[in-house]
């Protein structure tokens, strides 16, 4: 299902960040047709584990959000978080809106994550998909 909605020049440029391993990882939001940074990382080259919790602190409890985490390996965490408690017309946009932001990942290695509670993100939850994804 296409919504429309794009991706800012912003959002992809933090984006490019984070698979050079200079950035974590960016939550992302859409907002006004777009998709937009909500929060960036700091620096990558920490340990995965506290980068994923620092990811999922920034995660909202009611809203959907796109987050794109530095793996770690040389892979990208694509994570599509949309909690239950979120409205249902935000959840059906980021749904039709989510495979033409993984598109803008083309390239990569990406490992799909998708969550409705934040233990879904937990460091064995998503160390797992990577392991299933190798």
């Amino acid at each position: 299902m296409a919504t429309g909605v794009s991706v800012s020049d912003n959002a992809l440029s933090t984006i490019h960040e984070v698979a050079a391993h200079q950035v974590s990882f960016v939550v992302l939001q859409i907002h006004d047709g777009k998709v937009e940074v909500d929060v960036a990382g700091p620096a990558a080259g920490g340990d995965f584990q506290d980068t994923l919790a620092a990811l999922t602190a920034h995660l909202p409890s009611n809203e959907p959000r796109f987050a794109v985490a530095s793996g770690p390996g040389q892979e990208l965490v694509y994570i599509r978080w949309a909690p239950d408690s979120s409205p249902v017309k935000a959840k059906m946009l980021y749904a039709g809106s989510g495979a033409s932001l993984k598109a803008k990942l083309s390239g990569h290695i990406v490992v799909e994550v998708q969550a409705t509670e934040k233990e879904e993100l937990s460091y064995q939850v998503v160390a797992a998909a990577i392991q299933r994804f190798h």
